[in-house]
């Protein structure tokens, strides 16, 4: 147990943590209330809910994919570059609600950009968490749920004012975060944390 809570001294780990939570987070701020932002700000009829969520569903399918190719060669570059491609499409969503053409290309752009963080933040954690890998692959589970409770709060505060910008505030906070600790230390067994190998790769 002792081995499982020793990656919890780490800042990498917190890092990797509050990343996840904070800046994925920030995509369901928009997630959560697709729906009126889609009819109502926009203008689409109901009708039109089914295949405008295909579009975003094909983002999601891309960026999985792409996010996990890239994730393998570049780690960290892909973090940053996907969690600023995530903060400017929640920006941009909110700027051209009214006009459909561009809020559909944000739907997939958003798509893309959220889930293709899925396996790069994964495997973030678990380099830094050394050799227990079990414990801290939980808590990232648990990133994860925690950061979409705190988005749908987010975006149900703002829901007036524009969906996209409390999304974009936890991203560009989670994209902070990252920035801060990419750099510190990976935990080896009965030992604090190192030098992470590589931290520095692109």
């Amino acid at each position: 147990m002792r081995d499982e809570l020793r990656p919890f001294r780490s800042p990498a780990v917190w890092g990797a943590l509050a990343t996840t939570a904070i800046g994925f987070g920030g995509l369901f701020a928009s997630f959560t209330y697709i729906s009126p932002l889609l009819t109502t700000l926009t203008g689409f009829p109901e009708s039109a809910l089914t295949w405008l969520l295909m579009i975003y569903g094909a983002g999601l399918v891309v960026g999985n994919w792409a996010g996990g190719r890239a994730a393998d060669r570049y780690p960290n570059a892909t973090i940053t570059v996907l969690l600023v491609l995530l903060l400017t499409g929640l920006i941009a969503q909110s700027l051209p609600a009214p006009f459909p053409a561009p809020t559909i290309v944000m739907l997939f752009v958003i798509g893309a950009a959220g889930f293709g963080l899925i396996a790069p933040l994964q495997n973030r954690v678990l380099s830094v968490a050394g050799d227990a890998a079990t414990m801290i692959s939980t808590a990232n589970i648990a990133a994860f749920n925690l950061g979409a409770t705190l988005a749908s709060l987010a975006g149900a505060a703002t829901l007036n004012a524009g969906l996209g910008y409390a999304g974009a505030a936890m991203t560009l906070i989670g994209l902070v975060i990252f920035s801060v600790t990419r750099r510190a230390g990976r935990v080896l067994p009965g030992r604090g944390p190192v030098p992470e190998q590589g931290a520095d790769r692109r």
